[in-house]
């Protein structure tokens, strides 16, 4: 401060309004008159008095340094205007200086007694000093003697087998009889104290290195004098929100409220965005799962087809540490809900490669076991083609047993497993080939023929192509100048869109689909004869 007001550039300095900061005014205002003054403001890097003035100098310095002379024309201009506000300071004639020696006279003689009261003072107070440093001293020396004949004293009590009066003293910061504490082990402690509060924190140093809680006369949890909760009852006076309030303010100042968020886990590890983001989620979650509930009764076809889908859209690979939580998240049953039945499917081989594949059903899995590592359980032919492919050449014995009638989420499983496979697929963009099964305009049609050109490049819309549409026995062909496009002539061919929708369960012949039902209804209502 006193550096900074002897800058010969400066004329006044003040602390900003709001405190968070300090201002210089200047002499040379002349020369930028749109700027009469100068700031600095606290940073992160900037928090005391000394180094906010100490860069207020500087900026002063480096942007005013060749102003000098425009200073110093204006102190001149600002004494010459005070010395004629003041008028004359010195007697024009003989009786204005009595005047003045007669209101003198006596200012004089009171400022003469205020000394020497001032004096008295001053040597009545060194001698209350001394008398209170030789009291402090005599008393220091009364309280290492008591202490002494104390400890004498339960030591021999001790030696006697009797019970000591004076628990052993602990470290004495941890001790809470501070009435027996001398005043230099109080300003022992306290210089201690002051000094790790002086102890910059390191942003570096990340990994959690506190000291251990301890207990009510130990560590930095409830140490009766330097304890943390102790201190925030302090400050808090009663109240709970203040004490929120003081934990978040000095989460802020040591800039670590991402750090303590990511400590307390759950909810307070994530960012706002993140929050609001993982509430929405939720709320999608339960109406999903009310939504199951209500159409895994399965009282028509369309709503075991809806069941099926809905529950497709979360099930997790076998494999996934998370797949029965899922399965309970969504309030839904997983594995077989019975044995297999009688005269149930079972085979042996050496090789997968060789044999038939199980009849899949779409409501029948099966163990398919090697004579080393876990079953695989399959439901699907695809999946059974994906197992074949990626059998281990080690094992010498394959075991295909049929189980038990698997819960819709199993079945669901393995159908997503050939849901994400197919997508997996379609997303390298391979080639259409002859035989393959296709979408011409929507329907469902098989890629008869392709008619590729010799020597010529494939257009950009595909080769010319025939297309067989199959309606039960029926079945028809047609030609197309190109395979993809929206443009006349063309097939407009798409590959088949996976699907999580379950198979058709199969009837017996006797069985009367719900159309016929239905129709049978309405003749008995409406006819005359029935």
């Amino acid at each position: 401060m006193q550096l900074l007001r002897a800058c010969p550039l400066v004329k006044d300095v003040q602390p900003l309004r709001d405190g968070s900061g300090w201002y210089a005014t200047l002499w040379c205002r002349a020369v930028h008159s749109s700027r009469p003054s100068e700031q600095r403001q606290f940073t992160k890097t900037r928090t005391t008095d000394a180094a906010c003035l100490r860069d207020l100098l500087e900026l002063v310095n480096v942007k005013h340094g060749a102003h000098l002379e425009a200073a110093a024309a204006a102190r001149a201009a600002a004494a010459a205007e005070a010395a004629v506000e003041a008028g004359p300071s010195v007697p024009t004639n003989a009786f204005q200086a009595m005047q003045a020696a007669r209101q003198v006279a006596p200012a004089v003689e009171k400022a003469e007694a205020a000394e020497r009261l001032v004096a008295e003072a001053r040597r009545a107070r060194a001698a209350l000093e001394t008398q209170l440093a030789e009291a402090n001293a005599a008393l220091e020396a009364a309280e290492v003697q008591l202490h002494r004949l104390e400890e004498e004293a339960d030591s021999a009590r001790e030696a006697a087998g009797l019970a000591r009066k004076k628990p052993r003293g602990e470290e004495a910061d941890a001790n809470a009889t501070y009435r027996g504490w001398t005043l230099s082990k109080w300003n022992e402690l306290e210089t201690k104290e002051q000094k790790r509060r002086e102890l910059a924190i390191d942003p570096s140093r990340t990994a959690i290195e506190a000291p251990p809680g301890g207990d009510d006369t130990r560590g930095w949890h409830n140490h009766w004098r330097r304890g943390v909760y102790g201190t925030l009852r302090s400050w808090a006076g009663g109240s709970q929100g203040a004490v929120v309030y003081m934990l978040a303010t000095a989460a802020k100042h040591f800039g670590v409220v991402k750090q303590l968020g990511e400590h307390l886990g759950g909810r307070w590890s994530m960012t706002p965005e993140e929050w609001e983001r993982s509430k929405l989620d939720t709320l999608l979650v339960d109406r999903a799962v009310d939504t199951i509930a209500v159409s895994k009764q399965c009282r028509t076809e369309e709503e075991r087809v809806q069941y099926h889908i809905g529950v497709g859209h979360f099930v997790l690979p076998r494999e996934s540490m998370k797949y029965a939580a899922v399965a309970a998240r969504l309030g839904v049953h997983h594995g077989t809900r019975s044995k297999p039945r009688e005269g149930a499917f079972s085979a042996r081989a050496s090789d997968l490669s060789k044999i038939e594949p199980p009849p899949f059903d779409g409501t029948s899995s099966f163990n398919v076991t090697g004579n080393s590592g876990p079953p695989h359980i399959v439901s699907t032919l695809a999946g059974w083609d994906r197992l074949v492919q990626a059998a281990p050449a080690d094992v010498q014995s394959w075991t295909i047993e049929e189980r038990g009638r698997p819960y819709v989420y199993d079945q669901v499983v393995d159908r997503r497993a050939d849901f994400d496979a197919t997508v997996a697929f379609q997303k390298q963009r391979n080639p259409l080939r002859e035989g393959e099964e296709v979408l011409s305009h929507g329907l469902r049609a098989e890629l008869t023929r392709i008619s590729v050109q010799p020597n010529e490049q494939e257009p950009e819309v595909g080769w010319p192509c025939v297309v067989t549409f199959r309606a039960g026995a029926s079945e028809q062909e047609y030609s197309y100048s190109s395979m993809f496009g929206k443009q006349a002539g063309s097939a407009r061919l798409q590959r088949i869109p996976p699907t999580l929708a379950p198979h058709d369960i199969a009837t017996s012949s006797n069985a009367v689909s719900p159309k016929t039902r239905v129709l049978v209804r309405m003749h008995a209502e409406n006819c005359v004869r029935s």
